[in-house]
């Protein structure tokens, strides 16, 4: 009844399976440990084997075990424990249909057990290079293809603080500003000004079609109140989503991909001891899923133009992808990594594609770092002041509007009320503004009150941490080397901005922050496929050229 050589079959698969493993050591990431790898083909089987050491004997009897486990499928239904959920290898078509497919479950089976068992045994002994040519290059096995950190050489990251994120970040950190209208629709609103608002709205956390299902009633609140109690982290992530979401050249056309370790490290959970690394994981993975369910409606008019958006998500996110060991039923109960896959929605494309509605500033890592528990007030002031770093350049804030965007009313309506309430609440701002400075937000006229009134009426200057308030001012620390002056009869065609950009050997991505633009638009100003308006080309002779 053997049609194919079982003993091959299984040897070629297991290489998989190890080849992947010691992928996995190269990369440092975990390996793939599912049913699907790409299959060795023979001749690089055989390359293979020279470098593993495998007992004498060791695949005869893994054929002769695997044809025991089939007769027993086949003649006395006794299933095995443990199936694989996919086909490692496809079913025998000379044999008949009753056997190829539990032949070829078994197959994929013994494949990872054997490897396993090699893994086990410390067989591997390859060399890195050879492999690393092998896997990519031949077998084309998944690159993770993950976003690098946001904080390699600075402790600053660009982000988009155009209006939906300054209104997603409150919604994420303000579940008590939500409402329930008559229909039972669940919404949260904020208007910056007449024929300008914007709407969040809750939907359904796996983007299965184009058309949202807006969740009501209890569903919707059932994740608001999740926000309740989570959504500092969730906003922190949010933040993170966009500054990664902001390097892309064009943002509204890419999804990228995250991994939850580094997301872990970017958070400051890295040295946290109460939770264990898969809970971590887990727990990045879940704030994700929050963020996947956030959806907005945008009514906005710039002049004649309508740059309203339709019903969309804030982050579609397609894929978590757990990586790990799985257990005998095939499920990863400890992972050691998460992939995160993200695609902004249509919001980033109207307000970071229109050079009239953009905006950005700088994400802090000191912020990323602030816990959300022990500093709860000050990372909810040290956020509100980032997505709102654009709007108040000043930085001078009264105490009471502050406390006003970032706290539930109700607090300061009780504290003024009660005197109990009026020490916490005046208790717990001196914590902030103490743990902020520490931090190096810039606080100046901060006195201490003994009246809450007083206290909340006083006008503060508060600025982020340096260098955020140069490059808001689009500063530089040294004068930057200029070419040659510019005839004001030539004109500033995309090429010589081309030239000019690399002359001074900046990136599109530099000097797109530095005017204050996006990286498309000036990659599209260098092709002469945008006309520069007169505010932009005054900035890039001001930049570019004397």
């Amino acid at each position: 009844m053997v049609s194919r050589d079982r003993t091959q079959a299984i040897r070629n698969l297991a290489f998989s399976h190890l080849a992947s493993e010691v992928h996995h050591r190269l990369s440092k990431r975990p390996p793939q440990h599912e049913a699907v790898l790409p299959v060795l083909p023979e001749e690089m089987a055989n390359q293979l084997a020279n470098k593993i050491k495998v007992p004498r004997g060791f695949w005869k009897e893994q054929n002769q075990q695997l044809q025991k486990d089939l007769e027993a499928w086949l003649h006395e239904g006794k299933e095995p424990e443990f199936l694989p959920g996919i086909l490692a290898i496809k079913p025998d078509p000379n044999l008949p249909d009753e056997v190829s497919w539990k032949e070829s479950y078994l197959i994929s089976l013994y494949g990872f057990n054997s490897a396993h068992l090699l893994i086990q045994n410390g067989s591997i002994n390859l060399d890195p290079r050879h492999l690393d040519t092998l896997l990519n290059s031949e077998l084309g096995f998944p690159d993770p293809g993950v976003q690098p950190h946001l904080f390699q050489s600075e402790n600053t990251a660009a982000i988009p603080t155009v209006a939906p994120m300054a209104s997603s970040t409150q919604a994420l950190i303000r579940p008590d500003l939500w409402q329930q209208d008559s229909s039972g629709s669940v919404s949260f609103r904020k208007d910056f000004s007449k024929d300008r608002y914007i709407e969040h709205f809750i939907t359904s956390t796996v983007p299965e079609s184009k058309n949202l299902v807006l969740f009501t009633e209890k569903a919707a609140w059932n994740i608001i109140w999740k926000l309740g109690e989570e959504g500092l982290d969730t906003a922190k992530l949010h933040l993170m989503f966009a500054a990664h979401a902001f390097k892309q050249e064009k943002p509204w056309e890419t999804e990228f991909k995250l991994a939850g370790s580094d997301l872990i490290k970017e958070l400051g959970w890295d040295n946290r001891k109460d939770l264990s690394k898969t809970a971590k994981l887990k727990k990045v993975a879940h704030h994700a899923w929050l963020l996947g369910s956030l959806a907005v409606k945008i009514t906005w008019s710039e002049g004649k133009r309508d740059s309203g958006v339709d019903y969309s998500r804030m982050w579609n996110i397609p894929l978590i992808t757990e990586l790990g060991q799985p257990n005998l039923q095939g499920l990863i109960e400890t992972p050691q990594e998460v992939i995160i896959t993200v695609k902004p929605g249509a919001w980033i494309e109207r307000f970071l594609g229109q050079e009239e509605l953009y905006q950005f500033g700088w994400l802090s890592q000191q912020l990323l770092r602030i816990d959300s528990h022990n500093g709860e007030l000050a990372l909810r002031m040290a956020m509100h002041l980032t997505t709102d770093s654009r709007t108040y350049l000043s930085g001078q804030y009264q105490i009471r509007s502050l406390l006003e965007d970032v706290l539930p009313k109700e607090v300061l309506e009780k504290a003024r009320s009660d005197r109990r309430r009026s020490y916490e609440i005046r208790q717990r701002l001196y914590n902030a503004i103490t743990q902020l400075k520490q931090l190096g937000w810039q606080i100046e006229g901060f006195e201490k009150k003994s009246k809450l009134d007083e206290l909340l009426d006083t006008r503060i200057t508060i600025k982020l941490p340096t260098p955020i308030p140069r490059l808001i001012a689009n500063q530089t620390e040294s004068k930057p080397r200029r070419l040659p002056p510019a005839s004001a009869a030539v004109a500033l065609t995309g090429n010589r901005v081309k030239e000019a950009r690399k002359a001074r050997g900046w990136s599109q991505a530099k000097l797109a922050n530095f005017l204050g633009v996006s990286q498309y638009l000036v990659s599209m100003i260098e092709r002469d496929e945008r006309s520069i308006t007169p505010d932009t080309e005054s900035k890039l002779r001001q930049v570019l050229l004397d």
